[in-house]
């Protein structure tokens, strides 16, 4: 990007990367970071990073009409027997 090399913090501060290893411990530090991400439901990871390839205004486009969709579903009959048969530990009844 600038034609020439600058450090981790000089990266960190320019919000290129969002974690810094400490000094001598990086192969550590990423293999507990891969460790964390192999341990994530993998359908979801590929869905999630196929959404981060993506144009970022309609990223946040599409996120607002689906809560404003999961907003509208919570307000439901049957949504409110579903949460409500999970609180009270019964099968729900959806009449």
């Amino acid at each position: 990007m600038r034609g020439k090399p600058f450090s981790g913090k000089e990266a960190f501060d320019m919000g290129l990367v969002s974690l810094l290893s400490p000094l001598g411990e990086t192969e550590q530090y990423a293999l507990q970071i891969a460790g964390e991400f192999s341990r994530k439901p993998p359908a979801m990871m590929r869905k999630t990073k196929r959404l981060l390839r993506g144009d970022v205004e309609i990223i946040l486009e599409r996120i607002s009409d689906e809560e404003k969709e999961l907003k509208k579903a919570l307000m439901t009959t049957e949504a409110k027997e579903a949460i409500r048969a999970v609180m009270e530990k019964r099968p729900a009844v959806f009449s």
